[in-house]
């Protein structure tokens, strides 16, 4: 025991003396400088002089009680301090306080044993700054051995310091990484039992390394990606294979997903087990899965802009087309008079023109050009109103074993729009819930709701957060798949039998109302469990207008009004004119905007007819800017087949009046003109 602690202590000193050595080697230039000063002390003061003024380091000799007594040229030059302003000052003064203690040990600890010491601390510069010194001193002794002082030689060692101080930030920095990171690291036996599972598996929202250990891994994998993770183990014993991913169960029943990176364990050619990491992805594989739904989302958006534009384009020209089947067949049919056989095929024409005008009507709202009617809508009225029309009577007859059932929330708020299309819109929805696959009889619920949604909600539609009317219908039938529910909004896609269940164009329909009105639709449905459809539209706290009252044939009639028909069709053109003049009026007509303001400059009238869109030259707003510099006080009525809603907007807020959409029965344009002309009056 004692060669023991004989052998212990010998290392010991033997180790400090290879330290000394170390140190005392590093100084050399600077304690041969020491001795040379010793020797040359008191005989030549020229010569010592010249070998501090020359040196790099900072040579400084404090007289017995510590203060300055010389400073080599390298003090000012490393300190700023000029040689008058140090001297006769304690060199303690200089030391940042925090180091001062540890100066004063080491220097006492030379005094006392006659021998070098060595201290790293701050000192001040001249600029109030701190730099570190690494110093080494020894006491000064006159010629009879007594002390008289002490010579310190120092150098800067600041940029060293740095380095040692991010060196030490580096380290600590890759320490915190190392002890938060989130690999979970495991190990099982060759029959899939876990055998050990490191600290991380805390991090793994509640688990403890008790709850792992003893039991199958795939006891935590979600059921329906155990066949991929063991395809991933069963290729593992033949080779490294990719990272492969899938869900753990946690505690709480939810699931996380992880990327598993695992190796086989052999020992002399034998399987012993598995061993692995488990990494937390489950922010990335969100935020995959956010992208995806909001790149498909774009796609469905692109796709329904690009065919609503064609189905406008398409609605525009049939429109007009429709235009003079509608007008002449209306006028042929009031000629008719008791004439019953003309009358019934001058009807039979305008019921099918106008049925037509519907079609053409979808297009528009797919295109998102047919909403320019906004008023205060009570959503639960659209519902009663359309479940008291034929329309729904005739449903029901198709569909005797459905039940549809409304629960209505009572003091509904109202929101902004158009009756008629969210009249269609509710009809659309009972029709493709009715045909949604329900042979031995089921039910269809019809729910209205107000709803304050906080945050955004996220599935067929980003919904975001305000106040909204909900209307939800839900039925039990046959359900969607996946692709289905990614095109079930697109015109003309359907699994029924085309023209026996409709056009093809209802839920496009659906889409384009909700669209024109801001709003926001949810789809949630099953193949097999049925599909529940929930409409948003932002609420409103403007009360509804009063309903217009009905007007009578010989309240629509002019009287000998001068009125400009601008068209660039002429059927349309000779259409308007023998309505106007069955009207009473004195109709002209041009075939564009430019021929109209020439007209206008010669002429006055008392109201333009005014289309929009026009092939040739400016269009209807264009037109009417400048034919408001000729007459400020001009009156028209807009009407096209192609409805730029906000081009309507732009000019009734220029004082323009009604907007009629083409095709137009006598009634409908005579009721417009006329509301236009007793304006102000």
């Amino acid at each position: 025991m004692q060669d023991r602690q004989r052998d212990e202590t010998w290392k010991q000193l033997l180790e400090e003396l290879d330290f000394c050595r170390s140190q005392t080697r590093k100084f050399e230039e600077s304690e041969s400088v020491l001795r040379e000063l010793q020797r040359v002390q008191g005989e030549n003061t020229e010569y010592l002089r010249l070998i501090t003024d020359n040196m790099t380091d900072i040579i400084v000799m404090l007289d017995r009680e510590g203060k300055h007594q010389y400073m080599s040229p390298s003090f000012e030059t490393v300190l700023g301090y000029p040689p008058e302003e140090a001297r006769n000052r304690p060199s303690l003064d200089f030391v940042h306080p925090e180091d001062r203690q540890a100066i004063q040990e080491t220097l006492m600890k030379s005094i006392w044993t006659l021998t070098p010491g060595r201290a790293e601390y701050r000192y001040r510069r001249a600029d109030g700054t701190y730099l570190w010194l690494e110093t080494i001193g020894r006491p000064l002794l006159d010629q009879e051995g007594r002390l008289v002082g002490a010579v310190l030689c120092s150098r800067d060692i600041t940029d060293r310091k740095k380095a040692e101080a991010a060196l030490i930030l580096s380290e600590e920095r890759y320490r915190n990484l190392v002890e938060t990171i989130n690999e979970v690291i495991y190990e099982t036996d060759e029959k899939g039992i876990v055998t050990y599972v490191s600290p991380s598996i805390i991090g793994l929202r509640g688990y403890q390394q008790s709850d792992i250990l003893g039991r199958h891994i795939t006891a935590f994998v979600f059921p329906e990606d155990i066949p991929r993770l063991l395809e991933m183990y069963a290729r593992i014993m033949s080779g490294p294979v990719p990272l492969g991913e899938y869900r753990i169960i946690l505690k709480s029943g939810e699931l996380l997903w992880v990327q598993a990176s695992s190796q086989a364990i052999f020992q002399e050619g034998r399987f012993l087990g598995l061993r692995g990491t488990l990494t937390d992805i489950h922010v990335r594989k969100v935020a995959e899965e956010e992208r995806r739904k909001l790149q498909e989302r774009l796609i469905r958006a692109e796709k329904m802009e690009a065919l609503g534009t064609l189905a406008g384009g398409v609605a525009h020209d049939l429109n007009n087309v429709l235009g003079g089947l509608v007008g002449y067949s209306d006028l042929l049919l009031r000629e008719a008079g008791e004439n019953r056989r003309l009358g019934k095929y001058a009807d039979g024409i305008l019921k099918s023109s106008q049925k037509a005008a519907a079609i053409i009507n979808d297009l528009l709202t797919l295109s998102r050009r047919g909403v320019a009617v906004s008023e205060t809508v009570n959503l639960n009225q659209a519902i009663r109103d359309y479940l008291a029309t034929p329309h729904f009577e005739k449903l029901q007859a198709f569909h005797p074993s459905i039940v549809f059932t409304t629960e209505l929330q009572e003091d509904l708020p109202n929101i902004k729009g158009s009756p008629l299309h969210l009249e269609k819109t509710v009809m659309n929805l009972l029709a493709n819930a009715a045909e949604a696959g329900m042979p031995e009889g089921g039910e269809v619920v019809i729910r209205t709701e107000c709803r304050y949604l906080d945050t955004p909600v996220r599935g067929y539609d980003e919904i975001r957060a305000m106040d909204y009317v909900a209307l939800t219908v839900a039925d039990k039938g046959q359900g969607m798949s996946p692709e289905d529910l990614t095109r079930i909004f697109e015109p003309f896609y359907t699994r029924k039998v085309m023209g026996r269940s409709g056009t093809g164009l209802g839920l496009t329909v659906v889409w384009g109302t909700v669209k024109d009105h801001n709003g926001y639709i949810d789809v949630v449905s099953e193949a097999g469990k049925g599909s529940t459809f929930t409409l948003f539209f932002p609420v409103t706290r403007e009360a509804p207008a009063d309903a217009p009252p009905s007007v009578t044939d010989g309240e629509i009639m002019g009287g000998g009004e001068a009125i400009l028909v601008v068209d660039d069709v002429e059927s349309q053109r000779e259409v308007a004119a023998t309505l106007l003049e069955k009207l009473g009026y004195r109709p002209y007509a041009v075939p564009s905007g430019e021929a109209a303001l020439e007209y206008l400059r010669e002429n006055r009238v008392d109201l333009l007819l005014l289309d929009m869109i026009m092939d040739n030259g400016i269009d209807g707003l264009e037109t009417y800017k400048r034919a408001l510099a000729i007459d400020p006080h001009q009156k028209a009525v807009i009407v096209s087949g192609f409805s730029e809603t906000r081009k309507v907007a732009a000019a009734q807020a220029l004082g323009a009046g009604p907007y009629v959409q083409k095709p137009y029965t006598l009634s409908r344009i005579g009721q417009a003109i006329r509301k236009e002309l007793d304006k102000g009056r």
